[in-house]
């Protein structure tokens, strides 16, 4: 790894994906997507930062939104974080929970980047372990 600072690019990302060995793909738009245990990830370039967006896979129906609101007011509330929201479903009337995180493209070191991508990871992972855990039957 090198404590360079070089701007973050989508060869970049790749090349860090490929060291890491996940399974992704890069679609026409340049949104590289993967899936990883109970829910995906997808990652792209929006003006000059690198977004991170995770989804658990399960689904909540839309009659259970004020179970979901709760679950994740509680979560960000006990977790000093924002980064968990309630988002609709674009192939159905469900209600998805989703974590987003974004990091500066300008001047990034590798070790910024594992650090970032680390702490999105250990955040979704931990999400969606405690969703299955409390609502198997949305999973």
């Amino acid at each position: 790894m090198s404590s360079k600072l070089a701007p973050l690019t989508l060869e970049r990302v790749q090349q860090y994906l490929d060291q890491e060995e996940l399974n992704y793909e890069v679609e026409e738009d340049g949104v590289i997507v993967f899936p990883y245990g109970s829910f995906i990830v997808w990652m792209a370039f929006v003006e000059n930062q690198l977004e991170f967006a995770s989804s658990w896979q399960g689904i909540f129906p839309s009659s259970e939104r004020k179970t979901a609101e709760t679950f994740i007011e509680k979560w960000n509330a006990d977790n000093s974080t924002d980064q968990i929201s309630l988002q609709a479903d674009p192939e159905g009337d469900g209600l998805l929970v989703c974590t987003n995180g974004a990091l500066s493209a300008e001047a990034v070191s590798d070790e910024v980047l594992d650090q970032f991508f680390a702490e999105q990871m250990t955040l979704a992972i931990r999400l969606c372990q405690q969703l299955d855990q409390d609502f198997p039957q949305f999973a």
